[in-house]
């Protein structure tokens, strides 16, 4: 069974013989009674060789001891370099001997990697760590050392690198062992570096009320080639660094780098949001949040409070969502920052109309356009306008939204976004069914889906697609049936809860087709979805910055 375990850790040929040496024997001979605890230890060691070597020589030595025992040890990462050790054989000494082979620079770049929390890099990061243009050939001497590892290429073709977990361990207690000042350096312009990246990236998504606001921290563009060339594909490039940047804001908490923690936080807002990565918008917020009120930056707060309300909404946490809302606009105030008042009152605007609450959603919104449309972000006028066309079109007022909806469609195209044009030609729709023209809602839907998907923001896609289905049922039921397919695995995609009401849909396509067996399976599966406990990331509202409404 250890050999089954080694080669699950990629260990096969000539490597295997060589660890099921005489002193692993008794490893082997524990595994019929604790095989979880053998693969455990074999996962601490990281497949290395050597250390599966002296764990089993260790076990050899120690009688009265289980494989649990040893497990238990070697799960503590502080410890874990120092329990690899038999008489003079140990994975540090090993480590110690390949690192003093290096040469200086190569050497200083192995320990300062230890400052990373992920385990694997791109290659940037090491010209960054050192202040230089790029660190490529210290990593390449590393790779050439066995002190690291290529990753393979990223989606922009530029080659990564992983550090082994012991490796990782003991770069970070090296690291440690580093002048303050030295530490503090790198970090910093590592930080500033990712800063500049995820706000060139951020900056590429579609725009919205949480679109990243900037702050005072420094920044450290890298060439502008080498820029342009990681970030060309944003949502690409989030995926890919979505280890790596979550990390870096955890990196700035714990270096009291509060202005770094809350700005990454915030450039990643927009791909969280695309993405519905709800929980880890929320660890990146709360992490920064420590950090700014530890530091007493109360904008860094009041941003970070209004765009984590923002999740709350989303994870059906109301209460929690009013109070983050309304401490962000009292900071705003006590800062003489207007405008990130009017940003919350927006968010509450959307808090309130969730609550059916129109009258006072209708007040904020309109309280705050006239602070917004001031501005050159033609795209927040568009969003604002849409969403009280979207309370004025559920209070069957349908002149008035027609009116809100044709200035929201003029601003959306003057600021040429297409996520933007499309979501209130969408809400243009709406009012086209309201007045049963389901043709000219047609007309206008067509194309919206497409554009999201583009985008790869299977949210509003999923609405979109949801909104066109109504639009058929009743003239094409085979259309009707088609789309909300597409919805239904839209809003799978996207964790949304709401594929709820594509299945009702289909439920009462198909019970007008006369399928009525698979007409209940559809209508059955939405009563389960809403007596299920909500899941933190995977909200029922399918209220968003978007202005999708809940009527």
């Amino acid at each position: 069974m250890l050999v089954e375990v080694l080669r699950t850790l990629g260990l096969t040929g000539a490597a295997v013989p060589r660890i099921l040496s005489e002193r692993a024997a008794l490893f082997r001979s524990r595994l019929a009674d604790e095989p979880d605890q053998a693969a455990a230890i074999a996962r601490a060691c990281g497949g290395l060789p050597l250390a599966i070597r002296i764990a089993g020589a260790r076990l050899s030595g120690r009688q009265g001891w289980s494989l649990r025992v040893l497990g238990e040890r070697l799960a503590d990462e502080s410890r874990r370099l120092s329990e690899l050790q038999v008489g003079d054989l140990g994975v540090r000494a090993t480590f110690d001997l390949s690192v003093r082979l290096l040469e200086p620079e190569a050497a200083r770049t192995f320990r300062l990697l230890g400052l990373l929390g992920t385990p694997e890099s791109p290659g940037w990061v090491a010209g960054a760590l050192l202040g230089r243009p790029d660190g490529d050939d210290a990593l390449e001497e590393l790779v050439d050392a066995s002190l690291a590892q290529h990753a393979g290429p990223g989606p922009d073709g530029l080659p990564r690198y992983r550090l082994h977990g012991l490796l990782r361990q003991y770069a970070h207690e090296e690291a440690l062992a580093a002048p303050d000042a030295e530490q503090d350096a790198a970090i910093g312009r590592l930080l500033a570096t990712w800063l500049d990246l995820a706000e060139r990236a951020a900056a590429r998504l579609p725009a919205s009320l949480l679109t990243p606001l900037s702050g005072d921290a420094p920044r450290r563009p890298l060439d502008p080639a080498v820029a342009e060339r990681l970030t060309a594909d944003p949502m690409a490039w989030f995926d890919t660094e979505r280890r790596g940047l979550l990390d870096a804001v955890a990196v700035a908490a714990e270096y009291g780098r509060a202005a770094h923690a809350w700005e990454l936080a915030i450039a990643m807002v927009p791909y969280f949001d695309q993405r519905s990565l709800y929980e880890d918008w929320r660890t990146a917020h709360e992490q920064a949040l420590r950090a700014v009120r530890a530091g007493g930056d109360r904008r860094g707060e009041a941003v970070l409070l209004r765009t984590l309300g923002q999740v709350y909404v989303y994870q059906d946490e109301y209460d929690e969502a009013l109070a983050a809302i309304e401490r962000s606009r009292t900071l705003c105030r006590a800062l003489d920052d207007a405008r990130g008042a009017a940003l919350a009152d927006v968010g509450l605007a959307t808090l309130h109309r969730i609550l059916g609450r129109a009258g006072r959603a209708l007040d904020l919104y309109r309280g705050a356009l006239p602070v917004l449309a001031a501005g050159e972000d033609r795209h927040i006028e568009a969003q604002i306008r849409g969403s009280i066309a979207v309370i004025l079109l559920s209070q069957g007022r349908l002149e008035e939204a027609g009116e809100w909806l044709a200035t929201a469609l003029t601003r959306a195209r003057e600021s040429a976004d297409p996520h933007r044009e499309a979501r209130v030609l969408s809400q243009v729709a709406a009012l086209h069914l309201r007045r049963a023209d389901a043709p000219g809602a047609r007309a206008r839907l067509e194309e919206a889906p497409a554009v999201f998907e583009e985008l790869g923001d299977d949210r509003c896609a999923a609405y979109a697609l949801l909104d066109l289905a109504r639009c058929h049922l009743g003239a094409d039921a085979s259309a009707a049936d088609a789309t909300l397919d597409r919805a239904l695995e839209s809003f799978r995609r996207s964790g949304n809860r709401r594929g709820q009401a594509a299945l009702l849909m289909l439920g009462e396509v198909r019970m007008a087709e006369g399928d009525a067996t698979t007409a209940g399976m559809y209508l059955r599966e939405p009563a389960g979805m809403w007596h299920e406990p909500p899941s933190r990331s995977s909200p029922r509202t399918p209220c968003c910055p978007c202005g999708w409404s809940t009527t």
